[in-house]
């Protein structure tokens, strides 16, 4: 089911304006909101991230329009769970790249279902060839171009991995191409500085906060991809898979027990059962 501004679509067919410069320049945002037990999960921190983001590209959408555009996608959601993709381009232009003076966003927003089965479920990773920009502005922002992120991928599966762990033009440890990457070292929680060219997750956020919970002290630095070898273990989070553990990177093997380490913190616990309801 899609919105396009206000207009509802039925299957994956929509009408837009194909002058539209999110679709001819890629210049927009997107959010990937889960709905949990029939309500959006961390929607403000979501649309807090999007303000920024679209503040970066200079226009903006009334918060009210993107809170009532997801309102009324929720109750369609299945069973009171789906995933909404939330994307606002800039909206129509001329030929060119400047863009327009007064521009009238798009809105649209999707929603498709949710499989709580890939919360935990282990994945592979082949560091990729294909580095972040670290120096640019787009890396941190959930933008819709996406062909770095492609093109890694693919790449990865290639090479028999499921995702593609990238890394910036020093050599550091960035994120996969559709999540954010921890490390455990013995006390110590490891993940990428936002510096480091990488999107400010909002489940990156959560571990975050709850670190010492998991009885870790929780540290944001540059990670050279070498010294993942030495790692406890590896684990990715994103809005949809939550909380994914790596059992492999290239030929180094991983076999940590992360569920003891959710386990120990309430909070984790307790967001992690919200989205298992259905598993």
């Amino acid at each position: 089911m899609i919105l396009v501004n206000g207009a509802f679509f039925e299957g994956n067919k929509a009408e837009l304006d194909f002058s539209d410069r999110g679709l001819m320049l890629g210049d927009g945002l997107f959010e990937t909101l889960p709905v949990l037990g029939g309500e959006i999960f961390m929607r403000d921190v979501h649309l807090d991230r999007l303000e920024r983001g679209l503040g970066v590209l200079g226009f903006s959408v009334a918060r009210s329009r993107l809170e009532s555009d997801l309102a009324v996608m929720v109750p369609r959601a299945l069973d009171g769970y789906g995933i909404l993709r939330l994307t606002v381009t800039r909206g129509g232009g001329s030929r060119g790249l400047l863009p327009p003076i007064g521009p009238k966003p798009t809105v649209i927003v999707t929603l498709t279902s949710y499989s709580p089965s890939v919360v935990f479920e282990p994945t592979t990773l082949a560091v990729s060839t294909i580095r972040r920009n670290q120096y640019s502005p787009v890396s941190r922002l959930k933008s819709l171009a996406y062909l770095d992120n492609i093109l890694a991928l693919r790449e990865a599966g290639e090479r028999g991995a499921r995702d593609a762990l990238m890394l910036n033009g020093a050599g550091n440890v960035t994120s996969t191409t559709v999540a954010n990457l921890f490390a455990i070292f013995r006390s110590e929680l490891v993940t990428p500085p936002l510096a480091d060219g990488l999107i400010d997750g909002v489940t990156r956020g959560l571990v975050l906060s709850h670190a010492r919970e998991m009885g870790v002290t929780a540290v944001e630095r540059s990670i050279p991809a070498g010294e993942l070898k030495d790692a406890d273990c590896v684990f990715l989070t994103n809005s949809a898979r939550f909380i994914q553990p790596v059992s492999r990177i290239d030929s180094t093997v991983y076999s940590y027990d992360l569920r003891s380490r959710i386990e120990a913190s309430y909070s984790l616990r307790e967001i992690c059962n919200r989205y298992l309801t259905r598993a």
